[in-house]
């Protein structure tokens, strides 16, 4: 009973933390001053994107209304897959992965002020590198009573590889300006 006491806790009062813990890792490398990150404080261009295109719109509202049925179907497979001794733990962290490492980034997208749209269109052209950030920070949060240090730092590794992001994306900013 008490460990299940202490994980409805962590449910309610980890996400709050996370975020404070986002944010004040983006607000000290970047050196935005700012007593809280309000949405849209980064800037929200997206090179490449070009607006909504009508089947996105319907793909986004399709997942939408079949999400559910999705999450559940996806739950027991990776429940049965998981019974499988030795490999089915990393059959099943090769499975959650890529939503994983992407969940990570959701403060930062917040922040940039992305509308839904923009945000498929960023993953379906960095899906490898939030494969891969998700497998590792999925493996590092398996690991027992460990764990929990782990999910402290992966934000706090999601949040830098934020401000790398914005660091990078300033400065092809900045080099275009002098280019013209």
């Amino acid at each position: 009973m008490r460990p299940l006491i202490v994980v409805s806790l962590l449910n309610i009062i980890l996400p709050r933390i996370l975020k404070k813990l986002f944010d004040f890792v983006i607000h000290e490398h970047m050196t935005i001053k700012y007593n809280k990150l309000p949405k849209g404080v980064l800037n929200p261009y997206l090179p490449g994107y070009y607006g909504e295109t009508l089947f996105g719109r319907c793909f986004r509202t399709f997942t939408r209304m079949f999400g559910p049925l999705i999450w559940i179907s996806r739950l027991i497979i990776c429940f049965l897959i998981n019974m499988i001794p030795i490999i089915g733990p990393i059959l099943v962290i090769l499975i959650k992965s890529p939503k994983s490492g992407f969940s990570k980034h959701k403060r930062y997208f917040h922040l940039k002020g992305y509308t839904n749209a923009q945000i498929y269109y960023i993953w379906n052209h960095e899906k490898l590198q939030y494969c891969q950030f998700g497998f590792i920070s999925l493996l590092l949060e398996n690991i027992p009573i460990l764990g929990y240090l782990f999910i402290f730092t992966n934000t706090v590794g999601a949040a830098y590889w934020a401000t790398d992001i914005e660091i990078e994306f300033n400065k092809d900013m900045v080099n275009k300006m002098k280019v013209k």
